[in-house]
């Protein structure tokens, strides 16, 4: 905290968006990278789920619940008030309040690529500690991507494992773990969509409805019984 003002001053003229992202990915601050998508059936932003998907980890469902509940101070949640979205990606990580008290804030996609084109833009005279760290943080945020576009089409496309998904990856780990997880959706992807060109020409019902539909049908079935 007592680097904070000169921090401000080193931003006045300097590389305040790598100075940021040296703060974020430090462990202290238990940055990771989250990405969600909710179950088509039960309509759009069904936050239990998350706490569902996280209850094997206490500490972890609290971190998540206190993300999604309020992402803290700061510019970087403008939009928590608005409807969450069927899938999101955001990057989450630890700060302290103006009393000193540890809160979760988070950056959304759309936040992310604006924070990362700045990064870009902006290399000049930046020490190789920062630029490591930049290089990381753009690998991590290029496969992050990635891996959401790929499950969401997994969820859209109606596979049995995607209705609903989530992802946890500490920005401490390497891009690796999120390059591993993105390459098996991508051959699960690729199985499920050779497995529905087999069942839609076994059963007829599968080229009127696409699965997903299907599963909201039998979500509805269920729960008027």
């Amino acid at each position: 905290k007592l680097l904070h003002p000169l921090i401000a001053l080193i931003d006045a003229v300097g590389d305040a968006s790598s100075t940021q992202l040296m703060q974020i990915m430090q462990p202290t601050s238990k940055a990771a990278w989250v990405i969600i998508g909710f179950d088509c059936t039960k309509g759009d932003g069904d936050h239990e789920q998350v706490k569902a998907s996280t209850s094997s980890s206490n500490t972890l469902l609290s971190e998540i619940t206190t993300a999604l509940n309020s992402g803290g101070e700061g510019e970087d949640d403008e939009d928590d008030n608005t409807t969450a979205k069927e899938t999101e990606l955001w990057l989450q990580f630890q700060r302290q309040s103006k009393d000193g008290t540890p809160v979760f804030q988070r950056r959304k996609l759309t936040d992310l690529l604006d924070f990362h084109a700045r990064l870009l833009l902006k290399s000049d005279n930046r020490t190789e500690q920062a630029q490591q760290t930049v290089d990381l943080f753009s690998e991590q945020f290029a496969w992050a991507k990635e891996l959401l576009g790929v499950a969401s089409k997994l969820r859209d496309e109606g596979h049995v494992l995607y209705r609903s998904f989530f992802f946890h990856f500490p920005t401490t780990h390497t891009k690796e773990m999120i390059k591993t997880q993105t390459l098996r959706c991508k051959q699960q992807l690729k199985s499920w969509r050779e497995s529905l060109i087999q069942m839609r020409s076994e059963y007829f019902v599968l080229n009127v409805f696409n699965p997903s539909l299907i599963w909201r049908l039998a979500h509805l079935l269920v729960t008027d019984v």
